[in-house]
């Protein structure tokens, strides 16, 4: 079989059991199998049977509204009469309509009570929720809003059944400069007593979020002193992770990446707008006019469109992202993704991974995660991979086998 025949096969399958569950379920299937075609066939396949139903589909940003589901209807030769695309924030607050068809596209976005609202406030006669993963807090959530998981194609079933590309995944661990060092020991002594005023040995974190969060206080202390407390220690908490995200070092070996790996199309995933900005100066500097930027501050938002649309013809080798291009973005061409923040969520690796592994003939894709050893970075990076297939760790760019 062709790969283009092994996923349909797969989404074929994932509609079947859509439909023997009556039409009501989530999908958790693998970036780069197919997961849109299957929510466009949901969506539009109905209204071309009968020309008065209506479908909603909601997804997570403004790009995929606009543009990724726009052609994903156009490539599957569906028009997009009686089909509405909104996005999660704005769909939530409808009330008292009727649609016959919901498809919720990246739905771990949207699994809260707020969120919920959706399907609580409006009639749909079938829902298709759809993502990569989730964790079980928000599979139990599902659940009691009565969606089972209905089909799983996990991203290892993916890659054993080579439906992604073949891939390498490393982590290059740096070191702080002198200063940050002070700086990030000056945090952490920091964290630690505050850490026993909270009333926790190692991790006060889930503490402070359940003040934070639901207003329950810690350690029998007051509201007011749990406030400033809490407030103290998610400073600390900040200030940490940006000394980590932004550390000098990162950027020097990300400028060294580039020029490794010569001409081959690479995405910088970012947690802050900063680096992205400050690279993007940098890799100007040293090898022209080859990068773009695309965060939330990028100004005015047709910039965003132009920057987008330039990596994607091919006009410029790399695009540099925070956050907004974790997940939606579909260009098989991109063989390199260098990842400059870590992050300990699973589902955000899922999605990094997954712009980097989509399936090209003769493609061989790389993840290159960015660590500042000896620090809290390289739990998040491990807890991330929760023992799947963990990167190799390296300390010089020149093991990394091209």
């Amino acid at each position: 079989m062709t790969i283009n025949e092994k996923k349909s096969a797969i989404q074929y399958n994932a509609l079947k059991s859509w439909s023997d569950n009556g039409f009501i379920g989530c999908m958790l299937i693998a970036t780069g199998v197919g997961k849109s075609r299957i929510g466009t066939i949901a969506a539009a396949e109905f209204i071309k049977r009968n020309n008065n139903e209506k479908t909603l589909v909601t997804v997570s940003r403004t790009n995929l509204k606009k543009d990724e589901w726009v052609n994903e209807f156009a490539k599957w030769n569906y028009t997009q009469h009686n089909v509405t695309i909104e996005c999660h924030q704005s769909a939530y607050k409808k009330t008292g309509e009727y649609y016959d068809t919901l498809v919720v596209d990246e739905c771990h976005n949207v699994l809260s009570e707020k969120y919920s609202n959706l399907i609580k406030n409006n009639k749909f006669k079938r829902i298709l929720f759809l993502t990569a993963t989730l964790n079980k807090k928000k599979i139990k959530f599902l659940e009691e809003l009565g969606i089972p998981i209905i089909f799983t194609y996990s991203a290892d079933q993916a890659s054993n059944d080579g439906i992604i590309c073949e891939n390498q995944k490393f982590t290059i661990m740096t070191n702080f400069l002198y200063k940050e060092s002070e700086t990030y020991k000056e945090i952490n002594k920091k964290i630690t007593n505050l850490n026993g005023a909270i009333g926790s040995k190692n991790n006060a974190f889930p503490l402070v979020q359940d003040f934070l969060n639901n207003g329950f206080t810690f350690n029998n202390l007051s509201k007011d002193v749990c406030k400033g407390i809490a407030g103290r220690y998610m400073t600390c908490v900040n200030n940490r992770k940006r000394l980590l995200y932004n550390a000098q070092r990162k950027k020097d070996i990300t400028l060294d990446l580039i020029e490794y790996f010569g001409n081959k199309s690479i995405i910088i995933f970012s947690e802050e707008t900063q680096f992205c900005d400050e690279i993007h100066t940098l890799i100007q500097e040293r090898f022209g006019d080859i990068s773009v930027v695309y965060h939330s501050k990028v100004s005015p938002p047709k910039l965003k469109i132009a920057n987008l649309d330039a990596f994607r013809k091919g006009n410029k080798q790399v695009l540099i992202s925070a956050q907004a291009l974790n997940e939606g973005l579909n260009i098989p061409s991109v063989e390199v993704g260098i990842i400059v923040s870590g992050n300990s969520s699973q589902l955000v690796k899922i999605q990094r991974e997954g712009r980097i592994f989509r399936y090209e003939e003769g493609k061989k894709a790389f993840i290159v995660h960015l660590c500042v050893e000896d620090t809290i970075e390289e739990l998040w990076i491990a807890k991330s991979y929760d023992g799947r297939s963990k990167p190799i760790i390296i300390h010089d760019i020149t093991d990394i086998n091209l």
